[in-house]
């Protein structure tokens, strides 16, 4: 498959999914990985079983320097990184409901397959 958007700046979108979520879990649960294809558009969730986000930061968790890391791990660029990446693509990046944790949406439009 290959998707609009060059390979390194999707692989780094999804390398800081990944990283936010095994920084928020807590030591020993997993994170779920989940890519569904409908068409030509693939949507990869990533799913964590940390604290989740509240309400009140919600609309500003993919803003630039923006970090619930209370421990200051986190620079407040991977979300930022991650929506970035996903529009040049595109394609979207969200915040879906969890009942536990936290779960992280990348759509990517305009996937074909490749040769």
């Amino acid at each position: 498959m290959s998707a609009r958007g060059r390979e390194q700046d999707l692989e780094r979108a999804l390398l800081n999914l990944v990283e936010n979520a095994l920084r928020f879990s807590p030591p020993g649960e997993p994170i779920d990985i989940e890519v569904r294809r409908n068409a030509s558009i693939v949507t990869i969730s990533v799913h964590d079983r940390g604290p989740g986000v509240p309400l009140e930061l919600r609309p500003r968790i993919f803003d630039r320097f923006f970090t619930t890391d209370s421990e200051r791990t986190g620079t407040g660029l991977g979300l930022a990184i991650v929506r970035a990446v996903a529009e040049r693509a595109g394609g979207t990046a969200m915040l879906e409901e969890s009942e536990r944790g936290a779960t992280f949406v990348l759509s990517l439009h305009g996937v074909t397959e490749s040769g």
